[in-house]
């Protein structure tokens, strides 16, 4: 089949759609049958995971033969292309294997270091949240922004636990200090902060078949994304998420922090050939 070598991003965003809704049946077809005990709960999730990103594999080998991959459980394949879809078949696998509600399956559309196209679904709560670079963001079709005029500081509940370990920079922790810690109600705090829910989240462990999502998605809302360096990538392993580029200067102690695509830096991986 031919490749479109001009695909616009709407197009982009509507393949990914069509991955990760792929993705969500193969996942919840498979949620819940678990053959009993801890044990075979835990190789339902991974035959789960490798079913999903495997047969998202050869559709985008087919359907899109010019670009590459980059999934969790398989690795990369092709990495000398310029465009990749990056994918995390089920992001949340505790809950998934437990029979709980905070998982999803995720995939997002890299071109040339920068995030297209992400989505986003979380099956068993029924809510997708998608965004398509210069297209805006979207919770169940519905378009969602960040919410940037709020007088105090709302933070998530990962990100105070990191203030309060230590684990953050000491000029974003002192920033954090008196802020209002919002339990988690979601499992991906960056989705409250693009839909005006949140202010603040930081990670110090973090994958980019989770960032690269993440990132678009806030960013698109109308917020910032970048590593606690203040760098627009999405694969350094640590992130800081907030409700405005005003904020995310503010919190990097920065006079500025350039805006920008969300990053990705080139992984050296080996390739892998995906049957």
């Amino acid at each position: 089949m031919e490749t479109n070598q001009h695909t616009s991003v709407e197009e982009d965003l509507d393949f990914a759609l069509m991955l990760v809704g792929i993705g969500e049946r193969i996942a919840v077809s498979r949620f819940g049958s678990a053959p009993g005990g801890e044990d075979g709960a835990r190789l339902s999730m991974g035959a789960a995971d490798r079913a999903i990103e495997s047969t998202l594999a050869r559709i985008v080998a087919e359907w899109r033969p010019d670009e590459g991959l980059l999934g969790e459980e398989f690795g990369l394949a092709h990495a000398d292309r310029q465009r990749r879809w990056i994918i995390d078949p089920i992001n949340g696998s505790e809950s998934f294997a437990a029979g709980g509600d905070r998982w999803g399956v995720m995939v997002a559309l890299e071109d040339a270091g920068v995030i297209q196209a992400a989505v986003m679904a979380a099956p068993q709560r029924g809510t997708w949240w998608y965004a398509g670079r210069g297209l805006g963001a979207f919770r169940n079709g519905e378009r969602i922004t960040v919410e940037s005029s709020r007088s105090s500081l709302r933070i998530s509940q990962r990100a105070a636990t990191l203030r309060d370990s230590d684990s953050l920079n000491p000029s974003i922790a002192s920033q954090l200090e008196s802020a209002e810690v919002v339990p988690d109600s979601e499992f991906w705090p960056e989705t409250l902060i693009a839909q005006g829910d949140l202010d603040v989240d930081a990670s110090t462990s973090g994958r980019v078949w989770s960032m690269a999502p993440w990132s678009l998605l806030v960013e698109e809302a109308g917020g910032s994304f970048t590593d606690l360096n203040g760098n627009h990538r999405a694969d350094a392993g640590h992130s800081l998420a907030s409700a405005s580029p005003e904020l995310h200067r503010h919190l990097l102690c920065e006079e500025a922090v350039t805006p920008g695509p969300d990053m990705v830096a080139p992984i050296n991986a080996p390739s892998v050939a995906f049957g």
